[in-house]
C-alpha cells in the first residue's frame, strides 16, 4: 500500500522514464499510458470494483487496501501471462478479504458495525 500511496509502482510509464525500452499502455485496457493514477484511479478495471464514497471511513481503507492489491495482480498476471481475471471474480476475492478482516476485528469498536455496512 506505501509503494501505491509513494508512487513507487514500477508502471509502465515509470520504467519507460527510466530508460527501458517496454510499451507504455496499460497491461489492462490499453487505452491510456499505464501510471499509478491511472490504474488505480481511472483504468476501467478499477472503476468496476470501486465502493461508495458514503460508506464509513474505516471500510472504504479496507476496500481501498484490497483493491489496490487485486489491481496490482491483475496488472500482474497480464503483463507476465497475458490473462485477465474478470472483475466479478476479483470482486469476490474483495469481498472475502474485506469480510475476514471484519470478522477478524469484529470485538473493537470501530469494526462492530462495519460487516451491515458491507453487506447492505
Amino acid at each position: 500500500m506505501w509503494v501505491t500511496n509513494l508512487n513507487r509502482l514500477p508502471t509502465r510509464d515509470r520504467l519507460s522514464s527510466w530508460g527501458m525500452q517496454v510499451p507504455t499502455a496499460c497491461c489492462i485496457c490499453s487505452t491510456n499510458p499505464e501510471s499509478r493514477d491511472h490504474l488505480m484511479l481511472s483504468c476501467s478495471f478499477a472503476l468496476t470494483l470501486c465502493s461508495s464514497p458514503s460508506a464509513p471511513m474505516q471500510l472504504r481503507m479496507l476496500v481501498v487496501q484490497a483493491l489496490v492489491y487485486s489491481v496490482w495482480r491483475q496488472r500482474n498476471n497480464m503483463f507476465h501471462n497475458q490473462l485477465i481475471t474478470p472483475p466479478l471474480v476479483v470482486f469476490r476475492d474483495i469481498n472475502r478479504h474485506v469480510i475476514n478482516t471484519i470478522n477478524a476485528f469484529r470485538t473493537r469498536k470501530k469494526f462492530k458495525d462495519l460487516m451491515i455496512f458491507w453487506l447492505i
